[in-house]
């Protein structure tokens, strides 16, 4: 095999060259105690917890247990052991461009026998391109690769690793996976979410799938974009849109949400 091959004009490593030096990268900037110590804890936890307990009643009657889910933003596979459960006779396409996350994602999927779960390791987005992850360094040299971002902006985080990821468009994808449909989407991102809408508009219209999004007006704006331009686009693709409130102890629940705010939401075709 090729040491480089070409994708849509984009010239890119051997896929298991690049992610063995990326992952080689990432490390090496890390100490002996941050490689260690940080990562063992990392997989533990995605090994053993399962987070989003919360969101079953909510979501079991509305899924369907063969559906199609795009769990975008897949990070350790919390949410990705939840929807594999969900639809034991469907699939589940854990997007995760991040190396680091990937690492333990991939063990999660291989450790807890997820066959109905297919990684991704790219990210969702409003065109074919390479686009540069922002990982965060925490103060005790943990990495915080649940605040991996995109965008230009970098002002939030002192201290940051960096790496070059591949972003591919949903329709592009379904129409490459020969999907028949695609019943639900997950997409946590950390503000890329309005672009990876605008990518996936032909799969939109022609599904309408329920969404789950994360809405941040500063994070939002790390792409260029506000969460009156989500709503907009959700309200012309007919949906209607709920805010997700939980207090930790009641179910979670869904309120109708007709003006732009922060938080989590979820979107049901009118």
């Amino acid at each position: 095999m090729p040491a480089c091959i070409t994708i849509a004009g984009i010239e890119m490593l051997n896929e298991n060259n690049r992610k063995g030096l990326i992952m080689k990268s990432v490390l090496s900037q890390l100490s002996l105690h941050g490689k260690i110590t940080y990562y063992v804890a990392h997989l533990f936890k995605a090994l053993t917890r399962q987070h989003h307990q919360e969101y079953l009643p909510l979501l079991k009657p509305i899924i369907n247990d063969d559906s199609i889910i795009i769990d975008m933003g897949a990070h350790a596979g919390q949410f990705t052991k939840l929807f594999s459960k969900i639809v034991p006779n469907g699939r589940v396409y854990a997007f995760e461009p991040g190396t680091y996350a990937s690492s333990i994602l991939n063990k999660v999927i291989k450790l807890h026998r997820l066959k109905n779960v297919t990684h991704i390791n790219k990210g969702l987005g409003g065109s074919i391109k390479q686009e540069r992850l922002i990982m965060p360094v925490k103060k005790s040299g943990s990495l915080g690769f649940g605040l991996s971002h995109l965008g230009d902006k970098n002002a939030d985080f002192k201290n940051t690793i960096t790496e070059t990821i591949d972003i591919i468009t949903l329709d592009a994808f379904a129409d490459s996976e020969n999907l028949e449909k695609i019943n639900f989407i997950k997409a946590d991102i950390e503000g890329w979410e309005m672009q990876m809408l605008l990518g996936a508009k032909s799969s939109i219209q022609k599904w309408h799938p329920i969404l789950t999004l994360e809405v941040n007006r500063h994070h939002l704006a790390r792409a260029g974009n506000t969460p009156e331009e989500l709503w907009n686009y959700l309200f012309e693709n007919d949906y209607e849109i709920f805010r997700l409130s939980y207090d930790g102890k009641t179910t979670l629940q869904s309120i109708p949400a007709p003006e732009p705010f922060d938080g989590d939401i979820i979107c049901y075709p009118c």
